[in-house]
């Protein structure tokens, strides 16, 4: 195809690609898959992850366990959204809107969100990830991350008891190559969220999940066919 006959697809697609945007989106709802609060506490060192989502951070630490007062929380949160994929070709990378929501236990708290980047371990497990085996986790930090792991999104200040924390994350899920997305939570305070595991923590009205807005079939065509007219121009 001549230079001529790819801008006049191009021009085309555009033009459809307007009129489909009015057309309705579907919101999907997806519950985590997984998620797990890691521990650290200077008096016994690696302590057993918690069913329910918390951050905290209290005292310093020091790699001198006569010095060592560290006490803290992070809290991972996993979505799998492969099957979402599958079922709607040319979502992935270009999902037009979606929204992460977490119920918070405790009221007046607060929590910072960072997303686990594409390629830093995301096939942890809550059955057995700890303070030390957690992707991204500063292991001599209450409230830090590693920057080359992760990437900050928003704060929640202040939190609402059993309310709605809702924010979009629509560039983040944009970067996901793998089909899981990965949260983690950070203090902020000591703030104890909902979980998607059964037991003390567990109430289906107020499990984390993330709504994705589905554009109709023929956006998401479109999407694809720009992306290999673009491919053939390059050629």
């Amino acid at each position: 195809m001549n230079k001529l006959g790819i801008c006049k697809m191009l021009v085309v697609m555009l033009i459809l690609l307007v009129v489909l945007s009015g057309i309705s989106q579907a919101g999907v709802v997806i519950t985590a898959t997984q998620g797990k609060a890691i521990q650290y506490k200077s008096d016994t060192g690696v302590w057993v992850s918690e069913t329910r989502l918390k951050t905290r951070t209290a005292g310093v630490w020091d790699n001198d366990p006569a010095l060592n007062t560290l006490d803290a929380n992070k809290s991972y949160l996993q979505f799998d959204l492969a099957n979402l994929y599958a079922a709607n070709p040319g979502l992935q990378g270009n999902i037009a809107s979606a929204t992460l929501t977490i119920y918070a236990i405790t009221d007046a708290k607060s929590y910072v969100v960072s997303g686990l980047k594409d390629g830093s371990n995301e096939a942890w497990s809550a059955n057995t990830i700890d303070w030390f085996s957690a992707p991204g986790n500063d292991t001599a930090s209450g409230t830090a991350l590693l920057a080359d792991q992760t990437v900050g999104l928003y704060t929640v200040n202040p939190t609402v008891a059993n309310g709605a924390a809702t924010e979009d994350v629509t560039a983040f899920l944009n970067t996901d190559t793998d089909g899981l997305v990965t949260f983690i939570f950070t203090a902020g305070g000591t703030t104890y969220m909902y979980n998607v595991l059964a037991g003390s923590y567990y109430n289906a009205d107020y499990m984390p999940v993330l709504t994705i807005e589905i554009p109709e079939p023929a956006s998401l065509m479109l999407l694809g066919l720009g992306g290999l007219a673009m491919l053939k121009k390059r050629r």
